[in-house]
């Protein structure tokens, strides 16, 4: 507390007290590869007053234990230090565990370090579902606890990301319903004070419901026919269109009431499955530097020799310049524009990939790329090189009808591709093995505008990279077609397909990589 009396609000995982110096972060932790700070261990001197707590239940002390050596221990006071009530939770800054989220409107009365909340009337698609800091991992068993403390109308469920729709339901009642079958199963009813345990096979998409330690229904059901079965939460919600209900729910920060099936492991971030990649940096990096008007002059600093390479003055308002392997050092497009590409720019271009980065050049002045006294940045991606030739029909067996050339990296979700259009409906090969997210695409020989798919639009609309309008109607740029795990569809739109070189910046997902989404705005100033 301070001395005017206010209480601290959220979890400490750790405490230093340091008497007699002034110390810098730096003796407490470090950032790792990723760029995300971490604790180390102190090894100075805490000083005659000085202590540190590790809050470890099973010190001598307890969780007040003075682990500096000075036997500055602290005695607790006022809250639960042990038993599945206890308010010492596992939860810290190197091991995360799942949450309910305060920054989703709707919800209410959160407390107990988000682990309690009020989930309101069902209405208005679901906005007062309570959602969750960890979305269903892509793998792995996973179990939870949520225990009603008024109950309403409450339903346990699996949520449909982002509007609360459910993928499956064990309501108060006892019956368990599924998305698009009905009601699959009735168990028995529960009330406030009842514990309802929830088991998640990600694996082989089936959940299986306990009450008070008892198994509900006679087997684990199968979700993976609901709609959105691999992109959900594990929560509850208000199953009327009005009333509300609360819960507090364990994702395994404290001890369970009841032990997880054989296999099933907490929500942590220690449990969520290996990312795909590791270290974003090796794919993806951003890079600065003052403009010092050396012409030409090469920056370092990226980390692999870039593919494509986003260049904008940050200073003045200069275009953005678009460079990639497969077309060529040299060949500028600019995303704010519709010009065609050029090959020669007065105000500068990058003239060369090196293995750490890229030369610019400007061929009268360097305005643009590297004008002293501006600041400059740039976003490098590591695609596959120059490229290489998908021809037509040689893609897994299906029948991309528009050869390309394509400059693959499937490990990070991104490529590049260049074809010529032909007018007529057609298919392109992107190389990334999965259905891309989002296709950025221009004719590099003609004034026209840039086309933008998005997996969260309408295949029949796409928006415009260099305009601020709205998502634009166009059954002609897409064929109405959604991508595939081999080619994207082009329709006979000359912005997308006319007899001319096209170039299209592919992205697909990956775990722990990249992520694509949308959100509708609620016009408040707490968004």
């Amino acid at each position: 507390a301070r001395s005017n009396g206010e209480q601290g609000q959220g979890y400490l995982a750790e405490w230093h007290f340091v008497d007699g110096q002034a110390l810098e972060p730096t003796d407490f932790g470090e950032y790792d590869v990723s760029g995300v700070w971490r604790p180390i261990e102190y090894t100075g001197s805490y000083g005659t007053n000085g202590f540190y707590l590790k809050f470890d239940p099973s010190a001598t002390n307890g969780i007040g234990h003075d682990h500096s050596g000075n036997g500055n221990n602290f005695t607790p006071s006022g809250f639960s230090t042990s038993g599945t009530g206890t308010d010492v939770m596992s939860d810290t800054p190197t091991n995360n565990f799942c949450t309910f989220n305060p920054l989703i409107p709707g919800p209410s009365n959160f407390s107990e370090g988000n682990l309690s909340v009020t989930a309101n009337s069902s209405a208005s698609a679901n906005r007062g579902t309570p959602n969750p800091t960890f979305k269903m991992p892509s793998s792995g068993k996973y179990y939870a606890e949520f225990t009603p403390t008024t109950i309403g109308e409450m339903a346990i469920a699996l949520t449909q990301e982002g509007n609360g729709d459910t993928v499956i339901s064990y309501y108060r009642l006892g019956t368990v319903s599924l998305e698009g079958s009905g009601t699959v199963g009735t168990g028995s009813g529960y009330t406030t004070g009842d514990v309802i345990g929830v088991a998640v096979d990600v694996d082989n998409t089936t959940v299986r419901f306990y009450k008070n330690g008892v198994a509900q229904l006679g087997s684990a059901t199968d979700y993976s026919s609901a709609p959105d079965s691999d992109n959900c939460y594990l929560t509850f919600k208000q199953g009327s269109s009005s009333g509300s209900c609360t819960a507090t729910a364990n994702y395994g920060q404290r001890a369970f009431e009841y032990g997880p099936p054989s296999g099933f492991v907490a929500l942590n971030t220690k449990n969520l499955p290996a990312p795909t990649v590791k270290d974003g940096s090796k794919y993806f990096n951003t890079i600065l530097w003052a403009g010092d008007n050396a012409n030409p002059r090469t920056l370092t600093g990226v980390g692999f020799q870039p593919d494509w390479v986003w260049l904008k003055d940050r200073t003045q308002s200069t275009n953005h310049r678009l460079v990639d392997a497969v077309r060529g050092a040299g060949n500028t497009l600019k995303s704010n524009l519709t010009s065609a590409e050029t090959s020669s720019e007065i105000a500068g271009t990058i003239t060369a990939f090196t293995s750490d980065g890229f030369t610019v050049e400007g061929t009268s002045n360097v305005e643009g790329v590297n004008l002293s006294g501006d600041n400059f940045v740039s976003w490098n991606w590591l695609a596959g090189g120059s490229g290489s030739s998908i021809a037509t029909g040689s893609v897994d067996g299906t029948n991309p009808t528009i050869a390309s050339t394509v400059s693959a990296n499937p490990s990070a979700g991104f490529s590049i591709v260049s074809y010529t259009g032909t007018g007529a409906n057609a298919t392109v090969g992107h190389g990334l093995g999965v259905a891309p997210k989002m296709i950025i695409a221009k004719d590099r020989d003609a004034s026209v505008v840039w086309a933008v798919h998005h997996s969260d639009i309408s295949i029949n609309n796409y928006l415009r990279l260099n305009t601020d309008d709205p998502e634009v109607a166009g059954n002609a740029v897409w064929n109405q077609t959604a991508p595939t795990s081999t080619v994207f569809s082009i329709g006979t739109s000359t912005i997308i397909n006319n007899t001319n070189d096209y170039i299209a910046y592919c992205f697909a997902e990956v775990e722990g990589y990249s992520k694509f989404g949308s959100y509708t705005g609620n016009g408040n100033a707490d968004g």
